[in-house]
């Protein structure tokens, strides 16, 4: 199958969550993070998540090394967040943005999320031009706020009601 812009239209009928994972490397002291929309849930005991990450992404390279990280789940109030996070340069996604380190993990704009999900590398899958990433879970917190939603390639701030 090469007709990838038919499938990406075909992936995009399915609504999903939209999450940042970010990272904090502890030599360097540089902050890492994109926005991403292939998280799940995975397993209770362990606590597993799992989520996708492209084999250009700049992040490989800290997971190879084995460097926690943190998932945010974002709520709808935090749509020009996810979009900051999905483009420019590493330093441009962090201008401006609400931090919190606390070693090892970088917290972002923790008064607006859904929920978020402290995390280290479990399993990584070769699966095409992606990783498929396992991540057991250290420590998670959750808020009572509405999600932001990806669905036919446009975030929404308001699920579709049927």
């Amino acid at each position: 199958m090469n007709d990838h812009q038919a499938l990406k239209k075909a992936f995009a009928r399915f609504p999903t969550g939209v999450a940042i994972v970010t990272i904090y490397h502890p030599e360097t002291q540089k902050s890492y993070g994109m926005t991403l929309s292939s998280f799940a849930s995975v397993s209770l005991e362990p606590a597993l998540v799992s989520w996708c990450l492209s084999k250009k992404s700049q992040l490989v390279p800290l997971i190879q090394e084995r460097i926690p990280y943190r998932l945010h789940i974002l709520s709808s109030s935090q749509e020009s967040l996810a979009k900051k996070f999905a483009t420019g340069s590493q330093e441009e996604r962090f201008a401006g943005v609400d931090l919190n380190l606390n070693p090892p993990f970088l917290d972002i704009d923790s008064q607006h999320t859904a929920a978020w999900f402290n995390c280290e590398h479990e399993v990584c899958l070769d699966t095409g031009d992606h990783y498929l990433l396992v991540s057991k879970v250290q420590a998670f917190g959750y808020q009572e706020k509405k999600p932001l939603i990806f669905h036919g390639s446009r975030l929404l701030t308001e699920p579709y009601v049927f």
